[in-house]
């Protein structure tokens, strides 16, 4: 027996169950797997039970039923982690050379998830705080200054705030490009541009005809840009990956 086993060479064991929505006939299963391995002193944890305290969604935090997404399982992965450190003593390796491979995986994970939490967002304030992460390559089109004046207020505001693109600067077909969180281009109405780029391995280009929305290609496909007010296209440079193209709504929501 497999626990046995472990005892016999003094290796600390848990028994765990992923949080999934579970049957009253596989709770039964669980149950009886609790009463054995309390019988070894083992620690049985039945996450099934815990999901609302984690603060899992079964809407948003899984890809299927029975698997979790990279949010869900960033909220699983701290649950379980504060229960094991204080309980086992584990050592943090943050730091150590011979660990700095794990430092790398960590800070891909982390920007898979964030790219993650972005394309969960439906908020277009919330968005654009978030694409404000220095790993991204963002390209902002502007067909027009949105008819509602809240709406064209809070727009000018967060592109002010977050790159010091001034109201002066936001006119109806304009394009601005977004790198390592600094503006290092924009074209306006009257302007003409031919911009090519390979970007993640992916190769790009903007083409803007004077006086017209610019028209954009990645990979020779042609990707929408926005027909009424703001269209956002963004690549993360750090995994490499093109992440989504979004419009904002004249209401200042996200359409995907």
């Amino acid at each position: 027996m497999i626990i046995e086993l472990a005892q016999r060479n003094n290796i600390p064991l848990v028994l765990t169950v992923n949080p999934y929505p579970v049957s009253e006939e596989e709770q039964m299963k669980y149950n009886t797997i609790a009463d054995i391995v309390a019988e070894y002193n083992v620690p049985f944890l039945n996450y099934c039970l815990n999901s609302d305290e984690i603060g899992l969604d079964y809407g948003s935090d899984f890809a299927s039923m029975g698997h979790m997404n990279q949010i869900g399982s960033t909220k699983f992965t701290r649950w379980v982690a504060d229960y094991l450190k204080p309980t086992y003593a584990i050592p943090d390796h943050r730091g150590e050379a011979e660990y700095s491979s794990y430092d790398i995986m960590v800070t891909d994970y982390y920007s898979n998830v964030a790219d993650a939490e972005l394309m969960t967002c439906m908020d277009a304030w919330d968005y654009l705080d978030r694409i404000k992460r220095s790993e991204l390559m963002v390209i902002i089109t502007v067909n027009n200054r949105f008819d509602d004046s809240t709406v064209r207020d809070y727009f000018e505001m967060k592109m002010a705030d977050n790159w010091g693109i001034m109201y002066d600067d936001i006119s109806p077909n304009s394009v601005f490009i977004i790198d390592e969180d600094t503006l290092i281009n924009s074209w306006h109405d009257n302007d003409s541009l031919s911009y090519s780029k390979t970007v993640c391995d992916h190769y790009l280009s903007i083409s803007k005809p004077e006086g017209e929305l610019a028209y954009i290609e990645q990979d020779a496909n042609n990707q929408k840009v926005a027909e009424e007010n703001v269209n956002i296209m963004i690549f993360n440079k750090y995994t490499g990956k093109f992440v989504e193209n979004i419009d904002i709504s004249s209401e200042g929501t996200i359409i995907r």
